[in-house]
């Protein structure tokens, strides 16, 4: 449906549907009506570089049947560089489930990909310079669900879920007053974390001489100073209470165990080489949700940003990710 005619069709008597989201006078964020819409919300992003032909116009085929309705049609210049997928798990596109909206347009504030990523997650457009070691001016969607849920929920039951670091992991909390760490997510860059070298450095750690522990705790402490440096003044950051930091401690040590044992090779069954960092931020996404259920997750998919130097790299991770969001759906049905 058409934007125009969704806004013309929908009337005056959903006015306060969009009105509801808004700071009542009371100081909460929804007006209380005792239902939950939801008990478990997971927010995919496919962030950065996804152009409307290939997608919801669909001009040259449908490279997204998972989520898109109609057949997978793939260009014959490029079928042959595809990569072969397993079949969809699941049973009809995405689209047969929910509202597709279009013809929407990002209106302000530069497109670049942190900016695109602060404008999803706060809901606010960032029309100024960013930098990007700090948080965000306006509060995140974890702030809002841990603020306003009631009862108050930990950080367990919120996760932000990235396939790259750089300045993501600060995007879990703004520096909003009111909001801020208190009710950030617990954060994860399972690509970057759950490898051969975030094994070594943190889940087979070696034992240190004195005088190399000396150099350490010198290159330790430049590092926690220059992170203190970007927070908030008198904010200590997230902090996870001891029972839940074991409990991610535990969960962390077993997935660097099962990853050096091999079981991530190829968890999809898809063959080898096919997965990318995409699908394995969504092989990480689901471990997270069958650990911990959590109440709200955001996970995002970035390495479709690849057009502007490889189309048919482009449309095959295009297609990727597609796959790696029905197979997301199919484990939280599952």
């Amino acid at each position: 449906m058409k934007r125009r005619s969704f806004i013309r069709n929908t009337g005056l008597a959903t006015a306060g549907f969009f009105v509801a989201p808004y700071i009542l006078p009371s100081g909460r964020l929804f007006a209380a009506s005792g239902v939950r819409k939801a008990n478990h919300v997971v927010f995919c992003l496919y962030a950065g570089g996804v152009r409307d032909l290939e997608t919801i116009q669909k001009a040259d085929g449908n490279l997204m049947p998972n989520i898109l309705n109609g057949s997978e049609a793939i260009t014959s210049d490029i079928a042959s560089a595809m990569t072969s997928l397993p079949l969809s798990p699941i049973a009809m596109p995405l689209q047969n489930y929910g509202t597709l909206f279009k013809q929407f347009k990002y209106a302000q504030g530069p497109t670049g990909h942190y900016n695109g990523h602060t404008t999803a997650i706060t809901g606010v457009y960032t029309t100024t310079s960013l930098d990007l070691r700090d948080h965000p001016d306006f509060p995140t969607i974890f702030e809002y669900y841990r603020k306003h849920n009631s009862p108050a929920q930990s950080a367990m039951n919120a996760w932000w879920v990235s396939n790259s670091l750089g300045p993501y992991p600060s995007l879990n909390y703004s520096k909003y007053p009111g909001y801020g760490s208190a009710y950030g997510a617990n954060f994860i860059a399972p690509t970057s974390l759950i490898s051969t070298d975030g094994y070594d450095a943190l889940g087979n750690m070696r034992t240190f001489n004195s005088q190399e522990q000396a150099v350490v705790n010198k290159i330790r402490g430049f590092l926690d100073n220059n992170f203190l440096s970007h927070q908030n003044v008198g904010d200590p950051g997230l902090i996870n209470p001891d029972a839940d930091r074991a409990t991610l401690q535990t969960f962390i040590t077993d997935l660097f165990n099962r990853s050096m044992s091999g079981q991530f090779n190829d968890p999809w069954l898809t063959g080898g080489g096919v997965m990318n960092n995409d699908m394995y931020n969504i092989v990480f996404a689901e471990e997270i949700i069958k650990q911990f259920k959590p109440e709200l997750l955001v996970v995002n998919m970035q390495d479709v940003d690849i057009c502007h130097s490889q189309f048919t790299a482009y449309c095959n991770n295009l297609r990727k990710a597609d796959f790696s969001v029905a197979h997301l759906w199919n484990t939280i049905q599952n």
